[in-house]
This record gives structure tokens, C-alpha cells and sequence, in this order.
């Protein structure tokens, strides 16, 4: 990513446990300081959607079992966390694997 402005945004885990998010700022200029605390559930919800959307297409493939892994790195846009999909583990803040076994092609199904 070229020049951008890197921000450590706190982000509350609970209502009592906070973080600090190394994240990289996209979309121009921003008022940091103007930022809310973010929830760390925005981003679980960037990657429980993306989960489902790869499984859906994995599945169909049929195979016994599955193995995805992508690495993401956390932005700030508008305001609100966001991730960014990033190519290779050496560039991620995150790295998520997603393993499912199937017994068979009904189980599969079951499991959509």
C-alpha cells in the first residue's frame, strides 16, 4: 500500500477490556482523534461473512476435507474498522484457518 498513515485505534473487546489495533488509514484524511471506540465485533463480522461466502463455493467442489486460509489486515475507513484481504501470511495482522471434515455428501450439505 503506497504512503499510508498507519493509526493504533483502541477497540473494545467488552465493556471492561480494551485494545490497541495497529491499523492502516484508507480514504483519505481523517480526524483520528475524532474516532469512537471501535468494537472488535465489526471485524468478526468482515470475517465470519467472508468465511461462509468461501465454504459455500468450497463446498461445492465435494471434497472430503477443507482447508482455507487468508491473511487480513485491519484498516480504518469512514470512521469504522474494516479489513483488508491481503496476499501471504507476511502481510497479515490476522491470519484465519478454516478447516471442515466431511464424512459425506449429505453431511456436506448439513453443514451449509
Amino acid at each position: 500500500m503506497p504512503s499510508e498513515k498507519i493509526a493504533y485505534v483502541p477497540v473494545l473487546l467488552d465493556k471492561e477490556t480494551e485494545i490497541l489495533v495497529e491499523a492502516h488509514v484508507v480514504g483519505g484524511e481523517q480526524d483520528i482523534a475524532a474516532w469512537d471506540k471501535m468494537e472488535l465485533d465489526e471485524l468478526g463480522n468482515q470475517i465470519s461473512k467472508l468465511s461462509k461466502k468461501l465454504f459455500q463455493h468450497l463446498k461445492d467442489a465435494g471434497p472430503q476435507k477443507v482447508v482455507a486460509q487468508f491473511g487480513l489486515s485491519v484498516a480504518v475507513k469512514s470512521g469504522k474498522l474494516t479489513t483488508i484481504l491481503v496476499d501471504g501470511q507476511a502481510d497479515a495482522s490476522i491470519t484465519v484457518t478454516l478447516e471442515w471434515n466431511f464424512t459425506s455428501r449429505s453431511e456436506r450439505n448439513e453443514n451449509a
